[in-house]
């Protein structure tokens, strides 16, 4: 079992390896009804191809975090995010997500750890681009 990922073993900096992951019909569809965004489905028609809602980004971005930090602490408190969207992602899509360490500090006894977040389709087109802000446990 790998060492686990404390504050002071993080590099700002760092970069992990792509995580992919492949975006089905069937996922969408469940995703839209777990949250009854009926509005999307409209624009989905238009497009010819099933569109997921933005917020799905939750589904692929954690994935990528928790592949990325396997051993992190338990007791991490995911404190914010800012997200770009800057692209529909459709039925299909691949899409390749990116995280890097892009700072860490310490404030009033809690450590902080930001991750900026990339993901990309498979034309290489950024779909999402934001920072993650977590209170890490140790």
């Amino acid at each position: 079992m790998q060492e686990e990922q404390n504050f002071d073993t993080l590099e700002v900096g760092k970069e992990y390896p792509p995580f992919s992951y492949q975006l089905d019909e069937g996922s969408i569809t469940k995703y839209i009804e777990a949250v009854e965004d009926n509005e999307i489905c409209a624009i989905a028609g238009k497009l010819g191809k099933k569109v997921a809602p933005p917020t799905i980004a939750s589904v692929y971005f954690l994935q990528a975090f928790y592949w990325a930090f396997p051993n992190r602490p338990k007791g991490n408190v995911h404190a914010k995010q800012r997200l770009c969207f800057c692209r529909p992602i459709q039925a299909g899509d691949v899409l390749k997500t990116y995280l890097k360490i892009a700072d860490k500090y310490e404030k009033k006894g809690r450590k902080y750890v930001l991750i900026d977040i990339l993901s990309k389709n498979q034309l290489d087109e950024t779909v999402l681009a934001g920072l993650m802000t977590l209170i890490w446990a140790r």
